[in-house]
């Protein structure tokens, strides 16, 4: 399983307004997931990571890259030095993705790239 850093903070933003965002350090984590508009936030949804899995089985693996990943040059939506991958994402998780925007999808099911903030 790839390691993340000790108390560290990523985001994987997936399309302009919604990402995931993931807090932690080698043992637990949280996972925020979010959407929001112009408007203000539309829906949050956090899941608990115990050596990040979460409770249903998804398995989160965060990874740094050798070359960031550009996705969407102007908005950087699914692109960064990042690479998150869902392993076993279970249907409820699936549920609260937020949409991956059309022009950054790759072949890549459940994979999403971005940046550490913290």
């Amino acid at each position: 399983m790839t390691r993340l850093f000790l108390a560290a903070t990523y985001l994987f933003m997936l399309n302009r307004f919604g990402g995931i965002e993931v807090k932690g350090d080698d043992e637990v984590g949280q996972v925020r997931m979010f959407q929001e508009s112009k408007e203000g936030e539309k829906f949050v949804s956090m899941v608990a990571l115990k050596n990040w899995v979460t409770a249903d089985g998804s398995l989160f693996e965060i990874k740094e890259l050798a070359m960031p990943v550009v996705n969407d040059l102007n908005r950087h939506i699914n692109s960064g030095s990042y690479r998150l991958r869902i392993v076993g994402a279970s249907p409820a998780l699936q549920a609260r993705l937020p949409m991956l925007a059309d022009f950054a999808r790759t072949d890549e099911q459940f994979t999403y790239y971005g940046e550490k903030t913290e």
